[in-house]
């Protein structure tokens, strides 16, 4: 080696250097504008739609989750005019937004926050496959397109 440093370690820190300059490993607090985190909202429902439909349900019901989480990451960016506070509790964000959720987004907000360790890291694979059946990440699905249309009202 000519530099004296591990090979990977050297990949790994142009990797990093290339990221810096196109602003890809920005921390995920700094976004610029309300409308990117919405963008990235609509991005992450509609593949939670194609992973529906290819019958890879956990990954459906995180991606649900996930666009929950930009779009009210995105109203807060837009009313509170700052970084929006990192933090996975999607009742936190709607409460620091001060959101008046109808009780129907409320309760699956509260379902659906329930979700995220069990769908990104289920302890058996088996037992969440159990949980989140077809129906029930449907159900999820067309509840979070709900949700989304009512976060951004």
């Amino acid at each position: 080696m000519r530099s004296g440093r591990h090979p990977l370690r050297f990949r790994a820190e142009s990797y990093l250097k290339c990221a810096k300059k196109s602003g890809l490993n920005q921390p995920m607090g700094t976004m610029k504008s309300a409308e990117e985190w919405l963008k990235q909202a609509d991005y992450d429902i509609e593949t939670a739609e194609y992973m529906c439909e290819a019958r890879r349900y956990l990954p459906a019901v995180f991606m649900c989750f996930s666009s929950i989480e930009k779009a009210l990451k995105g109203v807060y960016r837009s009313r509170c005019k700052g970084a929006p506070p990192k933090t996975t509790n999607l009742l936190t964000l709607a409460e620091q937004i001060d959101l008046k959720l109808p009780n129907d987004v409320f309760e699956f907000l509260a379902k659906l926050n329930n979700s995220y360790p069990e769908t990104l890291y289920p302890a058996k694979l088996a037992t969440a496959q159990e949980v989140y059946t077809e129906p029930e990440t449907r159900s999820l699905l067309a509840a979070s397109k709900h949700a989304l249309e009512w976060i951004r009202t």
